[in-house]
């Protein structure tokens, strides 16, 4: 019998499966070059601009230095906890009442000025999933929207960074316990449906090598994505609401597959046997159809 792989909510019993990708060089964490202000200074101005110290702790720091340069102010925010593992078909799931949350995403829209007669919007999406998956290889993520927004490619960033903790302590014992590799921060995206969403690939890695430390087991995982969007609007001072999800999907078979948008909305991926998705993070706000 072909055992199949899914997202569930339960607690898991016992790991069957060491990770499959061990050796992976070690990155260094890429340092943000800020231009004209501080992290701090940018905090100050996103917590005057209606933001939250739950979002502002959430975001990367590439994310605040855009919504900084761009003037940035808060319009909705939702964060969802859940349980998300990698379970064969079979094993009991009534545990998932007992298990922790170890999976975290969120979902910022920021409302930026736009040139006569537009209207535009900063789409923000953070995930933290802290376990240690069998399948470590190419992941898909992505944000989805009502009312034709069209994405702006060019604004388009993600992220990606592992943490992990030291294998031989003992041998080892003037090294940190735990590190993290990466958090480097590209421009660009996967794909995208012009008017309806756009969405990215980062390959997790399941372990890594220092010269001074040896090697660290990767037990947590986090990334990010963003991107403006923008659409005409009417000029007549009339209210609209508008909604976005954001979504995760975890491989765990070897065909790459594609996602897709609708602005019900919905993201999607094809084929869906080869991998398991999150729940959807979702929120919706309020505009007006004039110059910002």
């Amino acid at each position: 019998m072909v055992k199949k792989k899914r997202f569930t909510t339960v607690l898991v019993i016992l790991s069957l499966f060491a990770s499959v990708l061990a050796g992976s060089a070690a990155a260094e964490d890429q340092v943000i070059e800020l231009k004209g202000a501080n992290e701090q200074e940018i905090n100050t101005y996103l917590k005057n601009a209606g933001y939250t110290q739950e979002v502002i702790d959430t975001l990367e720091l590439y994310q605040k230095n855009y919504l900084y340069e761009e003037e940035a102010t808060f319009t909705a925010h939702k964060n969802a906890l859940g349980q998300l593992t990698e379970t064969q078909e079979g094993i009991s799931e009534d545990f998932r009442l007992m298990a922790l949350p170890n999976w975290n995403h969120s979902l910022v829209v920021s409302q930026v000025k736009a040139k006569t007669g537009y209207v535009d919007f900063i789409f923000s999406y953070n995930w933290d999933w802290s376990y240690d998956p069998v399948f470590t290889s190419e992941e898909k993520f992505g944000i989805a929207w009502t009312d034709g927004f069209h994405p702006d490619p060019s604004t388009a960033k993600y992220s990606y960074q592992a943490r992990g903790k030291q294998d031989r302590p003992t041998a080892y014992p003037g090294c940190p316990a735990t590190r993290t590799n990466g958090g480097t921060v590209w421009s660009g995206y996967s794909t995208y449906n012009p008017g309806a969403g756009i969405g990215w690939a980062i390959n997790l890695i399941g372990s890594w090598w220092t010269q001074d430390c040896g090697y660290y087991t990767v037990n947590g995982h986090k990334g990010s994505g963003q991107v403006k969007a923008g659409k005409a609007h009417n000029n007549n001072n009339g209210p609209a609401r508008s909604s976005a999800v954001g979504k995760y999907y975890h491989k765990t078979f070897a065909a790459n597959g594609e996602l897709g948008f609708s602005g019900v909305p919905t993201i999607s991926i094809s084929p869906s046997s080869n991998y398991d998705p999150s729940d959807e993070v979702g929120t919706r706000w309020d505009w007006v159809h004039k110059n910002y």
